[in-house]
C-alpha cells in the first residue's frame, strides 16, 4: 500500500513538473498569446461588457438600418442586382456554431513585424527576393464562454462560403469560376489535423504544383495552424511553429514579452492609468526606418512648400515618432483616445497644438456644414499632451450614429433626385443610380 501510495505521488509531482502534459487555462491561454519580441500588440477584455452596452447595441441597429437602406436603394434603382444581403442571417450563422460575438470573451493580436519590413525595404533596394519568413511572428487569440469544436469551426467556414456564393448569385455575379475554384480547392490547399499539448485543430497548408513551385517565392511552404485549447474555450490562428509555441507557454502558465518599445507604450499612462489597463488597447512601435525615410524626404522642406501652418513644427516632431497607441471604452457612448508617442514632451506639445488648431477646428466646422448643426460628437473632439505623447479624443453616442446616417441618406436620395431631374420624364422611372459617363446613350 505504501509503494502504491508513493507511486501516485511520484506521478503527479511529474505532471506537475511537465509543462505540456498541464491543460491550459483560458486565461492561460490569453496570457500567452502576445509573441516574443511583438511590436504591435491589439487587445480586447471583457468584451461581454462591451456587447452589453448600450453604444454597441446602437451600432449593430444603426449597421442593420444601413445594410437595409443599400439592398432597398438598389432594389428600386433599376438595376438588376437586387443585393439580398442578410444581416440577422450572419450574425445568427456565428450563433449557431458558438462564433456569433455574444459568445467571445476576448482577443489578442499579436505580431512581431518590424524585423520582417526591414528585410523587405533592404531588399527592395538591393533587388533582391524574399524566400523566408522566420521574422515575422503572428498570432490571433480568443477565449470564449461556451466551448468551440472542430465541427463548429468546419461548419461556420462551409456555411460561410455557401452564404457568399448565394449573396453573388443575388447580385447576378457569374458564380461559375467561384464555384470552379471551391471544387478544386483540395487540389491546392491541403487540410490536415493538427495536434499539439492537448490542443486539436487544422493546418492548413498551400499544395503549389510543380510548375507553380518553381515560383513559388518561399523555400519553406508556410503551415497555417488553428487550434482549440483550454476545453474549446479558447482558439489559436497563426504559423503552425508560432502556435505551438503559444500552446507550450499557455500550458506552463508562462507568457513571452513584448519588445521593450512595445512595453513601453503599453506601461506609460494614457487617460490617466496605463494602457494595458484599459479593456481595448492598440499599440504599435514606429520602426526606425520610417524616422530615416522622413527624415530624409523633408531635408530640404520649406514653410513655403506647406499647405498648412504649424505643419512644420509638427513633422519635424513626426521624424521622432516612436508609436501609435489608442483605447477605446463602451458605455452609454463610445469613448477612443488615439494618441502619438515622441521621445520629448516638448514634441508632443507642439503636435498637440498643431492637432487642435488645424486638424479638430477644420474637423468641427466640416461637421458643421455636413449635418448643419453643433453635434456632441464634434465638441468631444480634443487634442491633449501627456508626458511624451500627443492624443486625440473623441465620444460617439449613439444619438450622433443615427444623425450621421441619416445625413448620409438625405445625401445619396437627393443625389439619386438630382441624376433623376437629368432625364425626361419618361425616362424618369426608375431612377438610374449608377450613370457611365463615358456612354454616349
Amino acid at each position: 500500500m505504501f509503494f502504491k501510495h508513493l507511486s501516485r505521488a511520484a506521478a503527479i509531482a511529474l505532471c506537475a513538473a511537465t509543462p505540456h502534459l498541464r491543460a491550459a487555462t483560458p486565461e492561460a491561454a490569453m496570457n500567452a498569446a502576445i509573441v516574443p519580441g511583438a511590436d504591435l500588440h491589439a487587445e480586447y477584455k471583457n468584451l461581454a461588457k462591451i456587447y452589453a452596452s448600450p453604444v454597441y447595441k446602437q451600432i449593430l441597429a444603426v449597421t442593420e438600418r444601413y445594410m437595409q437602406f443599400m439592398q432597398e436603394m438598389m432594389k428600386n434603382a433599376g438595376q438588376d442586382m437586387p443585393f439580398d444581403f442578410d444581416f440577422k442571417a450572419v450574425m445568427a450563422l456565428g450563433d449557431k456554431h458558438n462564433l456569433g460575438v455574444e459568445n467571445y470573451d476576448g482577443c489578442v493580436y499579436s505580431l512581431a513585424i518590424n524585423p520582417f519590413i526591414a528585410r523587405c525595404v533592404a531588399l527592395a533596394k538591393d533587388g533582391g527576393d524574399i524566400t523566408h519568413i522566420d521574422d515575422l511572428r503572428v498570432l490571433f487569440a480568443c477565449s470564449f464562454h461556451k466551448p468551440v469544436t472542430k465541427e463548429n469551426l468546419r461548419g461556420y467556414f462551409n456555411e460561410l462560403v455557401a452564404f457568399g456564393v448565394k449573396l453573388a448569385k443575388s447580385m447576378e455575379v457569374d458564380t461559375e469560376e467561384i464555384e470552379k475554384f471551391l471544387a478544386e480547392a483540395p487540389e491546392h490547399i491541403g487540410v490536415t489535423d493538427f495536434t499539439h499539448g492537448g490542443a486539436t485543430g487544422f493546418n492548413i497548408t498551400p499544395k503549389p504544383d510543380e510548375d507553380d513551385r518553381k515560383d513559388f517565392p518561399l523555400e519553406k511552404i508556410p503551415v497555417l495552424s488553428i487550434a482549440l485549447l483550454a476545453d474549446g474555450k479558447a482558439l489559436f490562428i497563426g504559423l503552425e511553429d508560432e502556435v505551438k509555441a503559444a500552446i507550450d507557454r499557455a500550458n506552463a502558465g508562462e507568457k513571452a514579452e513584448p519588445s521593450p518599445a512595445l512595453k513601453k507604450l503599453l506601461d506609460a499612462p494614457l487617460g490617466g492609468k496605463p494602457l494595458a489597463a484599459r479593456e481595448e488597447v492598440f499599440a504599435y512601435v514606429v520602426p526606425q526606418l520610417f524616422r530615416d525615410f522622413l527624415t530624409d524626404v523633408t531635408k530640404d522642406l520649406k514653410d513655403e512648400d506647406l499647405p498648412l501652418p504649424g505643419l512644420k513644427p509638427a513633422i519635424n516632431a513626426a521624424k521622432n515618432l516612436q508609436g501609435f497607441r489608442g483605447f477605446g471604452e463602451y458605455g452609454d457612448k463610445m469613448d477612443c483616445v488615439m494618441s502619438f508617442a515622441f521621445d520629448t514632451p516638448e514634441r508632443a506639445v507642439e503636435v498637440r497644438d498643431f492637432l487642435q488648431i488645424n486638424v479638430l477646428n477644420m474637423a468641427k466646422m466640416f461637421l458643421f456644414q455636413l449635418v448643419g448643426k453643433n453635434t456632441a460628437f464634434a465638441e468631444s473632439l480634443a487634442a491633449a499632451a501627456e508626458g511624451d505623447s500627443a492624443s486625440i479624443a473623441l465620444s460617439l453616442s449613439g444619438d450622433d450614429l443615427n444623425l450621421f446616417f441619416d445625413t448620409f441618406k438625405k445625401y445619396i436620395e437627393k443625389m439619386r433626385a438630382q441624376f433623376r431631374d437629368t432625364f425626361p420624364p419618361g425616362l424618369r422611372e426608375p431612377a438610374p443610380f449608377f450613370v457611365d459617363e463615358d456612354d454616349d446613350e
